[in-house]
């Protein structure tokens, strides 16, 4: 049973911890199959499992919809949404322009979970799809092509969907990705290639948000044993908590 504990939205709360991705250790092959050791050095995860210390808290708002801009949002509010901050999580700024926000937010504790938030206006050169599934659906090879990493796409247990979700009783879209691909170089390190990733989609017909949440961290021993780490469900939790976040303030 995952357990994700939650907070009232915060616009700006603690400063941002140092950076960087949690030194290399090697992960157990039966994370997906019960009570598992936590790695050396964990922090905090979104399940209770004996050995990991309390778990992440996400983003969670008064209960109320996304708001409604009014028309497209302008540099000083990307600039601000930009110094937000969430305690748990380390913040780092990737774009910041008249445009465009893009936020990488990092969880501090092990196993890694990497959130990333895009902010934009609707424009011709990124066009906002109606937030229906049929239409979202009918670009699934596109999203697919875009999502799933290249190495994995062929690959037979790789899954890709698309699907709609609610935040406080508004529709969102989702895709979920999930492949591994286990190799090992010639000095028998991890070489391989993995993908568990959830992302949520909303737009006002005005603005548009994109938060995708994927495991980031080191290579598991198998498919099993990666979502094992970090299920559907905590990435779902972390997407959408940051998509809450974001859509109260912007």
């Amino acid at each position: 049973m995952r357990v994700v504990l939650v907070a009232l939205l915060l616009a700006s709360a603690a400063s941002a911890c140092g950076k960087g991705k949690p030194a290399p250790q090697t992960a157990p092959d039966n994370v997906g199959s019960g009570d598992v050791e936590a790695l050396k050095g964990d922090k905090g995860h979104l399940s209770k499992v004996p050995g990991y210390a309390s778990d992440i808290t996400v983003p969670k708002g008064t209960g109320a919809p996304p708001v409604k801009t009014t028309g497209p949002i302008d540099a000083d509010k990307l600039k601000s949404l930009g110094e937000t901050q969430f305690p748990g999580f380390r913040r780092e700024v990737k774009t910041a322009d008249s445009t465009k926000l893009v936020v990488e937010e990092m969880t501090g504790s092990r196993p890694a979970i990497r959130a990333i938030v895009t902010i934009q206006p609707c424009s011709k050169d990124a066009p906002c799809t109606p937030i229906n599934l049929p239409a979202w659906q009918a670009k699934a090879a596109d999203l697919r092509k875009s999502t799933v990493r290249p190495d994995l796409d062929k690959l037979p247990d790789t899954t890709f969907e698309v699907a709609s979700d609610t935040l406080n009783g508004t529709t969102v879209i989702s895709t979920y990705a999930v492949g591994f691909l286990g190799k090992m170089d010639e000095n028998g390190n991890p070489a391989g290639s993995y993908q568990n990733a959830y992302e949520a989609y909303f737009n006002d017909g005005q603005n548009q948000i994109s938060v995708s949440a994927e495991y980031y961290d080191d290579q598991p021993k198998s498919l099993k044993a990666l979502q094992g780490y970090t299920p559907k469900s905590d990435l779902q939790k972390v997407a959408l908590g940051f998509l809450d976040l974001f859509t109260q303030n912007w």
